[in-house]
């Protein structure tokens, strides 16, 4: 008679140990599709237009030498994801802040310091989440400012991704 009773414990814990598993499993998944819910919702235009000069890039000035940060690549994330409620110094979605250059090279939860990887943009994180919704995240960037519906444009995605090219100096 023992040898069934320890035989049905064992039985019972494997179960028990399954169904833990499970919850927990599922727990994890419902955190996750939280957090990208929230992510969704929080990065989200505030609904105000962008003063007309937040619209007025600098014409492309990297034609006559190498991009430069601040003149070039900067105005690009201040004015399409460094907003409220998306990636700026109070709401930094992601724990990435591309207000600076400091805060944009520190990268966030994600990807880190890959978020940009000097010298080769096709490995750069960044370049991945404003070229397409193909990535790790599943939204094509930014979903903020005057391009939140169309993505930016290829012309400034190309200035970003010439400047990480050239080694994404700060510049």
């Amino acid at each position: 008679m023992a040898p069934v009773e320890i035989h049905h414990r064992h039985l019972t814990t494997r179960r028990s140990s399954r169904r833990w598993h499970a919850s927990i499993t599922r727990i994890g998944s419902l955190v996750f599709f939280i957090t990208l819910a929230t992510f969704i919702q929080a990065c989200t235009d505030a609904g105000s237009a962008p003063p007309t000069s937040a619209l007025s890039f600098p014409e492309d000035t990297t034609s006559h030498g190498a991009v430069s940060f601040v003149r070039d690549v900067q105005p690009i994330f201040l004015n399409n994801c460094a907003l409220a409620g998306c990636h700026n110094a109070s709401s930094h979605t992601g724990n990435f802040n591309t207000s600076t250059y400091a805060t944009l090279r520190s990268g966030g939860y994600t990807f880190g310091a890959a978020v940009i990887v000097a010298g080769d943009s096709s490995g750069s994180a960044l370049m991945q989440l404003i070229r397409s919704n193909n990535n790790l995240i599943g939204l094509r960037m930014p979903l903020g400012g005057p391009y939140k519906d169309s993505g930016l444009p290829d012309s400034l995605i190309v200035r970003i991704g010439r400047w990480i090219v050239e080694g994404a100096p700060n510049n």
